[in-house]
């Protein structure tokens, strides 16, 4: 009709009247069809006909002038797609709804729905924060009824402290907290949090009466994360959060906890917002509760290390990073560990791997310019050269001059009748191995495509950094044997990752996709806590030490005898398209 209205003004341009009136009359027609069309969708929707009424609705949330029920059609896509069990579609749909149309008379409906939902997903901060925001107070006696009846399954003290911390003034999350609290017995670490609540809130203690204290034979053992969770900026949205890590290593180790609750292991999380922000963290180092800590986890920026480290060692706790290969964290703090290698010991186990490989003795090093670039290739040339290995050269290069690799490993001297290169400037088979270490792809990149226009023997050694980088063909790795240091792998192909796969999933609806999975790092963090808990339930440290090496859950598993970061390290490389043990 559209096409037909046009084709009529070019060609009849002197009939303006006569066109204005046709236009009005087309108009009109199409108000009528998107009343007939939306008074259908409701129809189907009344008759619970959801899957057909789901398409009837979205097909009128175009936007066209003539079309008063976009807003409505849109707020109907969401309730149609909860009907039919399609969170994340009802979700995407409210949201977009409050962007599209944030003025909109009945946009705190929308705003409730989202809350909803995130309560039922366990996006507590988000659905408080967004019933908080409700305006209408028809709708906003309905939202604080839905906080109350959501809060109220809360049973995680940690998690409600959280959410009392983000949210100070409210009496429901208050309640719940004080609730929570007394239903395990009043813990020395707890009764002050207590007292201050009833205190603020004249709650009064005989409305919570305490159970029994557990036993010393039931010991919770105490763990402290200081993470920037960052609560006070999180958006209420599906997409990826700027903290996801965080979000992610966390759930990850709450999922191990309530796991092993189940099974008589008591181990307590006690988190705590650093908030990325220095004077946060001297505050939270002043609360008196984390002393009592057996454990902290944290913090996860080095900039932060020094101020835990002064608190470690001042209270004799253990602090363990989980995520980093940074020996900075350590510093000179006695009780400081990291869980996965630090980076001389990735670049020491390189070595060691060269050493026994079946190639000729004698390496070469490229590096960026980065410390952690220059930790690695300094580790690698003194243990190598401590091995009796000949050093051929070694190359430090600016992404500037990256280009470098080729002209030293690829210079063609020699050429046969088809131009192919069959001798370099370097001498095929002088380097017995290569160590990369950079994770800077235009640096290894310009290695691999040189190595393979040698066509020699020299044996690569990586970092599985490499392999996040997608526009890189895995094929390459496997034809030239490549071997990766992966301190953050575990194989995908066992049981128990499946097992853990699933019930994350159950959980959160979703899975981290990325290789660098933060969730498996933390869930595996608390099993080698459960591991080291089951050789003593003494003096942490005492016991990692004692023991030569504990199996991770998922990982390749810990080794601290010697060391304050863990020596236990996979050397992986591709067989038939697969990761698997470089040593097989």
């Amino acid at each position: 009709m559209k096409k037909n209205i046009f084709k009529i003004v070019l060609l009849a341009r002197p009939f303006l009247v006569a066109i204005g009136f046709i236009l009005s009359i087309a108009s009109t027609s199409f108000a009528q069809d998107y009343k007939d069309q939306y008074k259908t969708a409701k129809s189907l929707f009344v008759k619970e006909k959801y899957a057909e009424a789901l398409d009837a609705f979205q097909a009128l949330m175009v936007y066209d002038k003539n079309n008063p029920y976009s807003e409505h059609a849109t707020f109907y896509v969401g309730l149609t797609a909860q009907k039919l069990g399609y969170t994340l579609l009802a979700k995407q749909t409210f949201a977009q709804l409050t962007k599209l149309y944030p003025n909109w008379v009945n946009i705190d409906e929308v705003k409730y729905q989202l809350a909803c939902i995130d309560f039922r997903k366990g996006d507590y901060f988000l659905a408080i924060k967004e019933i908080n925001e409700l305006k209408d107070n028809t709708v906003k006696e309905d939202g604080v009824k839905a906080k109350q009846f959501f809060v109220s399954s809360i049973e995680d003290v940690e998690t409600l402290k959280l959410l009392q911390e983000e949210f100070p003034s409210d009496l429901i999350i208050a309640r719940q907290l004080a609730k929570s609290i007394t239903s395990g017995g009043y813990e020395n670490a707890y009764r002050t949090l207590f007292d201050s609540l009833n205190k603020v809130f004249n709650m009064g203690l005989a409305n919570y009466p305490a159970k029994a204290i557990p036993q010393n034979d039931k010991k919770v053992f105490r763990i402290s994360l200081l993470f920037p969770f960052t609560l006070s900026v999180l958006e209420p949205t599906t997409s990826k959060k700027k903290n996801q890590f965080v979000i992610d290593l966390y759930q990850g180790m709450k999922l191990a906890v309530d796991s092993l609750t189940k099974t008589g292991v008591m181990i307590e999380l006690l988190a705590y917002d650093t908030e990325r922000n220095l004077d946060t963290l001297k505050k939270i180092l002043k609360n008196e509760e984390l002393k009592s800590s057996d454990l902290l986890v944290g913090p996860l920026f080095v900039d932060e290390a020094k101020l835990v480290n002064e608190f470690s060692i001042a209270n004799k706790i253990p602090v363990i990073n989980p995520v980093s290969s940074n020996g900075e964290f350590l510093a000179d703090n006695k009780y400081a560990l990291l869980l996965k290698p630090s980076f001389r010991t990735m670049a020491q186990k390189a070595a060691e791997f060269c050493l026994k490989s079946k190639v000729k003795k004698t390496f070469a090093v490229f590096s960026g310019d980065t410390p952690k670039d220059s930790i690695l290739a300094n580790s690698f040339i003194k243990t190598a050269k401590s091995f009796g290995m000949k050093m051929v050269f070694s190359e430090s290069l600016t992404k500037e001059k990256a280009a470098q690799v080729q002209n030293i490993l690829a210079t063609a001297i020699e050429f046969d009748k088809y131009k192919k290169p069959t001798e370099f400037k370097l001498k095929r088979n002088a380097i017995g191995c290569i160590y990369v270490a950079s994770d800077n792809p235009l640096i290894y990149s310009k290695v691999i495509n040189s190595v393979e226009a040698r066509n020699d023997s020299v044996l690569v050694i990586g970092n599985e950094a490499w392999l996040k980088d997608n526009s890189v063909d895995y094929g390459i790795y496997e034809r030239l044997g490549v071997v990766f240091t992966a301190s953050s792998f575990t194989a995908t192909s066992t049981e128990s990752y499946s097992n853990f796969r699933k019930r994350f999933i159950q959980r959160h609806g979703s899975f981290p996709a990325t290789y660098e999975n933060y969730a498996k790092d933390g869930f595996d963090f608390v099993m080698f806590v459960r591991e080291v808990l089951n050789t003593s339930r003494g003096d942490f440290l005492a016991a990692i030490r004692s023991t030569q090496f504990f199996t991770g859950s998922l990982s390749n598993g810990y080794s601290f005898k010697a060391a304050n970061d863990n020596q236990q390290l996979a050397l992986l490389r591709f067989k038939n398209g697969e990761l698997l043990s470089a040593d097989n």
